[in-house]
């Protein structure tokens, strides 16, 4: 696409002097890329933090729980015939 087009569609005065369009594209580029950036560092730290709770939630495996529901299981079993329960 010719320089003359692309001005035409952004709707750039065929007068405006090129460093000012340079210069102008320049900030909106760095805010643009540092906006993204900023938004892309803050869904990482955010994807991090429910990943670290995520690992938090099920540190404990299924059969480790298990082991430890039978236990006190076991040890209310032992507690109720101390106290004339039948089981």
């Amino acid at each position: 696409m010719s320089d003359v087009v692309l001005r035409q569609k952004v709707g750039i005065p065929a007068g405006i002097d090129e460093r000012v369009v340079d210069a102008g594209g320049d900030k909106w580029h760095t805010a643009i890329v540092g906006g993204a950036i900023d938004t892309a560092f803050s869904v990482s730290i955010d994807i991090e933090q429910q990943v670290i709770d995520l690992v938090d939630r099920y540190a404990r495996r299924l059969s480790d729980i298990d082991a430890s529901v039978r236990n006190l299981e076991n040890r209310v079993n032992s507690h109720l015939v101390k106290m004339g329960f039948e089981l």
